[in-house]
């Protein structure tokens, strides 16, 4: 079985490589590559998409009570679908090409430098809804170029359903709690 999903992901992740037209550059994996964080490991000469069975299997039974209230139940063709969006999504991040800039945009905005210059909680506000926007437009637009790869292959409800749930995670964090740079700047601002 761990072999056929291996061989289903991999399937799909060369064919929407090949249809984004980035198969020369951008290589596909089932498997996760720890060494590198991958917004500062990629850019436009070595791009690695990575699609990893377990968690997206475990990522599609959590949103099943979702997507069944909906009217999208288990079915082996919305599992199949379900993985193409969730491929297409990452393919989408690697044609992406001003991505690299992205990701040191938002290294530079969690900079230790930048984070102990700050002196009063609003301007800690601001960088981080400048953080939260950039990570919200990032993921907006892999979503934008992954509804172009798979547009003639899904049906657009589910898409939407799949990508809009994505999505609210971002818009809906607050980067001030969860995060633990910000979370320790504002408690030193807090004092």
């Amino acid at each position: 079985m761990k072999k056929r999903l291996h061989e289903l992901f991999t399937k799909i992740g060369h064919e929407l490589l090949e249809k984004a037209n980035l198969q020369c550059n951008t290589y596909f994996s089932t498997i996760a590559n720890s060494d590198f964080p991958c917004p500062l490991y990629f850019n436009s000469q070595n791009r690695t998409v990575y699609a990893i069975p377990k968690k997206m299997i475990s990522e599609y039974v959590y949103m099943l009570p979702f997507l069944s209230k909906h009217g999208f139940g288990i079915t082996k063709k919305n599992f199949i679908d379900y993985i193409k969006i969730c491929i297409s999504h990452e393919v989408g991040h690697a044609m992406q090409e001003d991505l690299h800039q992205y990701a040191l945009m938002l290294n530079s905005l969690k900079s230790k430098g930048l984070l102990m210059s700050l002196k009063k909680i609003e301007d800690l506000e601001k960088t981080v809804m400048h953080y939260k926007n950039t990570r919200v437009l990032i993921e907006e637009n892999a979503w934008d170029r992954a509804s172009i790869l798979i547009k003639d292959e899904i049906e657009p409800v589910y898409f939407n359903l799949i990508k809009n749930n994505a999505l609210s995670t971002y818009k809906e964090a607050d980067y001030i709690e969860e995060d633990k740079a910000f979370h320790h700047i504002y408690t030193i601002l807090s004092k």
